[in-house]
């Protein structure tokens, strides 16, 4: 996605100010609410509490409104940059390597990836339901897509790590980047990571591995498209694992 951006320099810089933006912001009204309300006070206050906090310091409606307005920012924001990552990933992934079936791979006249689109939208008012008939599946799933994170994460820090022992080829040279800041990058995102797999409740882990499981066929469909070898040994091997996992998962699951 990035590279579509007209100024592809301003990306980084940008994903930095952002990122500590939120971190201030964050910090901040976790910080400043505890002096106006105890820790259990704040802990009894439903969604949004930033509202409820405001509207009583200010005795108006004022702090109420402006928050409302906020949420529906930043809820309509994350909609359509959820919505651009759930269609962009797809699409380049059915087009340039052949890991989603062909369909994902169709643009519009403007370059707009239209089967992912309607795919990522399906799903997402999917959720949506789930979410307003039944609250619990929701914060259910919300923990499962969180606790999915840590794989994926896991192996992009395991690969950093590897391709910056040695020079294979695979490390970028014609940027920047140095091996030894990318060794030292891996070495604490494995770390990290790590720790928020010990975090993580191993239910929802071993749960998070049945999705990863409805994959499989996917994926298989979509090399067998493109006329490529399924699995290799690793891969077979990796799969069975996944699959093996994703049945005690479901045994848990049940139970």
């Amino acid at each position: 996605m990035s590279g579509k951006a007209k100024n592809v320099k301003q990306v980084a810089p940008a994903t930095v100010i952002g990122f500590v933006i939120c971190l201030v912001m964050y910090a901040l009204v976790g910080m400043l609410s505890l002096g106006a309300y105890s820790y259990g006070q704040l802990a009894k206050m439903t969604s949004p509490s930033t509202a409820y906090i405001l509207t009583n310091i200010w005795h108006n409606n004022i702090g109420r409104d402006v928050i409302a307005i906020a949420l529906l920012v930043a809820v309509f924001s994350s909609w359509i940059s959820w919505i651009q990552m759930l269609a962009e990933l797809p699409q380049h992934a059915a087009a340039e390597d052949g890991s989603f079936p062909r369909a994902f791979a169709k643009v519009s006249k403007k370059g707009e990836p239209v089967f992912s689109i309607i795919i990522a939208t399906v799903l997402i008012e999917i959720i949506i339901l789930i979410a307003h008939f039944d609250e619990s599946a929701y914060q259910m799933l919300l923990t499962i897509v969180g606790v999915m994170t840590v794989p994926p994460y896991l192996l992009s820090s395991m690969y950093l790590i590897k391709i910056s022992r040695k020079e294979n080829g695979d490390f970028p040279t014609n940027t920047k980047h140095h091996r030894g800041a990318g060794m030292a990058i891996g070495i604490l995102a494995f770390l990290y990571i790590i720790f928020m797999a010990y975090s993580a409740n191993i239910k929802y882990t071993l749960i998070s591995f049945i999705f990863y499981a409805v994959g499989i066929p996917l994926y298989m469909w979509a090399r067998h498209q493109h006329g490529k070898k399924i699995f290799t040994k690793g891969e077979l091997i990796f799969a069975i694992v996944i699959l093996v996992v994703a049945i005690y998962g479901v045994y848990d699951l049940v139970h």
